[in-house]
């Protein structure tokens, strides 16, 4: 298990929680589960970033992760009396949350004080004013009487209405009653009691009429806030794994299971039955099943995943690993299954009724895709599959989403490399997604990276705007974290990378956002250690591999370096993950030249290593990346900076974020440095209030840092 404590950084101040903050009327600082750590209470063991409860006699239970947060923000200040309004600003970031959206995780975490936190910590509702948490030492004594509750409201005005004195109870009614409460009939109804008004009071005529007018409108608002939470929660029954012939490897299939058990545990989109529990029989109920067998020196499982009752297959697979990684295999297994499966349900329950058979097989053909492959050139098979959905089910706005974000992320990369797509059928993919679903995360992320460069305050509007979204996998954060990078605002881009972990700690793509950014904070154990964990889920990974490499060249890492250099790890990490720009001039020797020189300071070795790398910057051949941090490191910042151009032009638009890692730190005070953002467009941007780079924040800035803000 790996555990991130947090160290002193951008944020200690922020994370730091003082029991009367709450009291003092103070706004609590953001609950940041990657960054909270393990506490005690009562016989719980909580540990935020695993979002996981330890009782003392054994037992264990992963909680979602607002419930996570929620209980977290209580236990950091046990008895103080917590507002909803603090809740919402600590757990969901002080965004628009309903009364009902509260509700819900309050419900759900007084079950928890009921079950593995009986006689630990119970919750206790202060009417009129909030809630608090109370622990094992308290539960004792007196507490003080309530006032008795108001009846409850109908669902329609429920979540509009109900305020702090309303316990959850009253007035958490499912979703379904919401939307289904504002139907045409009712609103002729409302319509008829108005006119019935005008007539006894004239004088309000005016009032009245535009009333009327506004009626349509509010049904559209009430029904437009209820859509994220009329979809149904997903089922999925977890089968046992049939063994056969596992002399070799006897707790291979009870391992992956349990590594199921907890992925899906952590899960906030499905509810989860195992162990004899029976999922329903609906569209939206879902088995999971499999085998696990050995083959001389190779383990083979096999999984299935069907729908309904008896149970229609929707996806199947096989996955090989040899005898030798039995010990590893289960969780990585675990890791790509969970999330192709995860994606499967998210999909389905966001479809309006049964997702098509077809449509949605082949949208668990896209969901492996993603979840097996890092691959640039696996993006034309993932837009054949999302282009077959919603062939078959045009009304799928996630599968529109997804289709035009695929397609547009191409478009970070230079023309026509996968011709995955035109940016008319993105646009065009997006803007579906978001007439059937505004809320679409998908549709949003899309839309963003659509917003041509170097129009980077509009990406950032609308990057921002995404991450509003229902963001189940993290994914807009992952995006916007991405971008904040790719201009030099760290400190904001590993906070978002962190509420991206905070949704959904097992997504690949918010963990390596993570990582990149404590790494060019140099924030390095915290880096390692989430690179270690995301070792343990997914096994090696491009991205990773490169970002480490990169840091060993500032954080001294020097011979994992050349041991992850000589296994030739980093050249198939390059390939997997860069454009198809042909074979890029080969890094192995001439990278091992530069560590060594790195390590030893020898003035001879920094000499030879300088002149390989200045050769490498003028090859003709495709420029590797970590050509201009390796001239950085080596003090030639002029060569660095030209070669990042090239990087950018010939890689990536998002590659920009090399300009900003410590290397460049000299380089940054340079004319050259200034002619090159501008050249890029980054200056312009930088001129916006609020959007300057965390270096022109620093003591003793580079001149180009005068006049922004």
């Amino acid at each position: 298990m790996t555990t991130i404590s947090p160290s002193p950084g951008p944020y200690a101040q922020d994370r730091e929680l003082e029991s009367h903050a709450a009291a003092d009327g103070a706004q609590l600082p953001v609950v940041q589960l990657v960054t909270s750590p393990q506490m005690r209470l009562g016989a719980l063991t909580i540990d935020p970033p695993l979002r996981r409860l330890i009782h003392d006699d054994g037992r264990e239970e992963f909680l979602e992760p607002r419930v996570m947060q929620v209980l977290v923000a209580f236990a950091r200040g046990p008895g103080v009396i917590l507002s909803r309004d603090d809740l919402i600003a600590a757990c969901w970031e002080g965004r628009f949350v309903s009364d009902d959206a509260v509700n819900r995780v309050m419900s759900r975490l007084r079950r928890v004080s009921q079950e593995i936190g009986k006689d630990s910590f119970r919750l206790e509702t202060i009417t009129k004013v909030g809630f608090r948490l109370v622990v094992a030492e308290e539960l004792g004594q007196a507490q003080a009487p309530s006032t008795p509750s108001a009846p409850a409201l109908p669902a329609v005005f429920a979540t509009e209405t109900a305020g702090p004195a309303r316990d959850e109870a009253e007035v958490c009614q499912p979703s379904g009653q919401v939307v289904a409460a504002v139907t045409p009939t009712q609103r002729r109804t409302f319509v008829a009691t108005a006119r019935a008004a005008f007539r006894v009071r004239p004088g309000a005529l005016l009032a009245g009429l535009t009333g009327v007018a506004l009626l349509p409108l509010l049904a559209g608002v009430l029904i437009w806030r209820a859509a994220p939470r009329d979809r149904p929660i997903p089922e999925l029954q977890l089968a046992r794994f049939d063994t056969v012939s596992l002399a070799g490897a006897p707790g291979a299939a009870q391992a992956l299971r349990d590594e199921l058990v907890a992925i899906f545990g952590r899960s906030n989109n499905l509810q989860l039955f195992t162990d004899g529990a029976k999922a329903g029989p609906g569209p939206s109920s879902f088995q999971l099943g499999g085998s696990v067998q050995l083959f001389g020196p190779t383990l083979r499982f096999a999984f299935t995943l069907s729908r309904g009752a008896p149970g229609t297959v929707v996806w199947s697979s096989v996955i090989e690993r040899p005898l030798a990684d039995a010990a590893a295999a289960p969780r990585q297994i675990a890791a790509q299954v969970g999330f192709t499966v995860r994606c499967v349900l998210d999909g389905a329950a966001g479809y309006p009724g049964a997702l098509p058979q077809a449509a949605l097989s082949n949208y668990a053909q896209y969901c492996a895709g993603v979840a097996s492959s890092e691959s640039g050139e696996a993006v034309s098979r993932r837009t054949q599959d999302l282009r077959k959905v919603v062939a078959q089910a045009p009304d799928f706005a996630t599968a529109w989403g997804a289709l035009g974000y695929v397609i547009g992320d191409t478009f970070a990369y230079p023309a026509a490399l996968w011709n995955a797509g035109s940016r008319t059928e993105a646009t065009e993919a997006a803007d579906r997604a978001l007439r059937l679903d505004p809320t679409n995360t998908w549709g949003r992320l899309a839309k963003a990276l659509l917003v041509p460069l170097p129009n980077y305050a509009g990406r950032d509007d609308a990057l921002r705007l995404a991450t509003q979204t229902t963001d189940t996998f993290g994914d807009a954060h992952a995006a916007y974290a991405r971008f904040l990078l790719s201009v030099g605002r760290l400190k904001e881009g590993a906070l978002i990378a962190e509420r991206g972990y905070n949704l959904d700690a097992n997504d690949r793509e918010v963990i390596t956002r993570l990582v990149q950014g404590f790494y060019m904070l140099n924030r390095v154990p915290e880096a390692d250690a989430l690179l270690n964990q995301a070792a343990a889920q997914w096994g090696d990974s491009d991205k990773l591999t490169i970002y480490k490499l990169w840091a060993a060249t500032w954080d001294g890492h020097y011979q994992d370096a050349l041991e992850t250099l000589k296994s030739g790890r980093y050249d198939a990490a390059i390939r997997g993950v860069g454009p198809d720009l042909g074979s890029p001039a080969p890094i192995a020797d001439a990278g091992a030249t530069v560590f060594k020189a790195l390590d030893s300071g020898s003035a001879a070795d920094r000499a030879a290593a300088s002149e390989l790398m200045s050769r490498l910057a003028v090859d003709p051949r495709p420029i590797d990346p970590f050509v201009p941090v390796a001239l950085a490191a080596l003090g030639h910042d002029q060569q660095a900076l030209a070669a990042t151009e090239r990087v950018v032009k010939e890689w990536s638009t998002s590659l920009t974020f090399i300009l900003f890692t410590p290397p460049f730190a000299n380089a940054r005070r340079t004319p050259q440095f200034a002619a090159l953002v501008n050249r890029l467009g980054l200056l312009s941007y930088w001129r916006l209030p609020g959007r300057a780079p965390d270096f022109c924040r620093e003591a003793n800035p580079p001149p180009l840092c005068q006049g922004l803000r």
